[in-house]
């Protein structure tokens, strides 16, 4: 082997390693996560994305008064009264 070949070899190699120690740490902050307590019980908690049309929607206000005005904002009331 020439010396390119044995110098490409070695840092492909030590590449390697880094990328094993570091998928390994990610794996351990990935466990360590799971545990922390987030300070709510995740099975009450309803989440909805939504993207509103850029045409209807144009400015920051008319998001907010969508949000404020939102049609399923009595159904969730409905909802969190009768699991309670």
């Amino acid at each position: 082997m020439s010396r390119i070949q044995s110098v490409l070899v070695a840092a492909e190699a030590a590449l390697a390693v880094i990328l094993v120690v570091r998928a390994g740490l990610m794996g351990l902050s990935m466990a360590n996560r799971l545990r922390v307590d987030p300070g709510f019980h995740a099975a009450q908690v309803l989440t909805q994305r939504i993207q509103l049309p850029q045409m209807r929607y144009p400015s920051d206000a008319r998001v907010r008064e969508f949000c404020n005005e939102w049609p399923i904002r009595p159904l969730l009331r409905s909802l969190q009264s009768r699991c309670s």
